[in-house]
């Protein structure tokens, strides 16, 4: 389970990442450190946390693990990422997967 989050959160996590729908390492990021910041209540949240994240729902963590969030931060934004490993979600981070997740489908978009 993932470290400081009870196995009825973790249930919740994998419900949040399949209505949240991230594509790729970056957007999954997000979204664990959303869930984990925001809704599990976490105060600190490091890669070991995320890292389970990737676990839980089974999904396979990308090789460049600790850069894939340094991309986050530098391309998106949407983490903030200290050089002691903790993680937080700025603001666009937290409007990104409020708003923007899961991705609208092309046809929803022109009505």
């Amino acid at each position: 389970t993932i470290p400081g989050v009870g196995p009825l959160t973790a249930l919740a996590f994998k419900t949040f990442v399949e209505e949240k729908q991230p594509k790729g390492a970056q957007e999954f990021n997000a979204v664990s450190l959303y869930y984990l910041r925001k809704l599990a209540g976490l105060s600190t949240v490091t890669l070991n946390h995320v890292y389970t994240c990737y676990s839980e729902v089974h999904i396979k963590p990308p090789t460049a693990f600790r850069q894939s969030f340094i991309d986050a931060k530098n391309k998106k934004g949407w983490i903030d990422i200290a050089g002691d490993g903790t993680l937080d979600i700025p603001h666009r981070g937290t409007v990104f997967v409020e708003h923007d997740l899961p991705h609208k489908q092309a046809a929803e978009a022109t009505e």
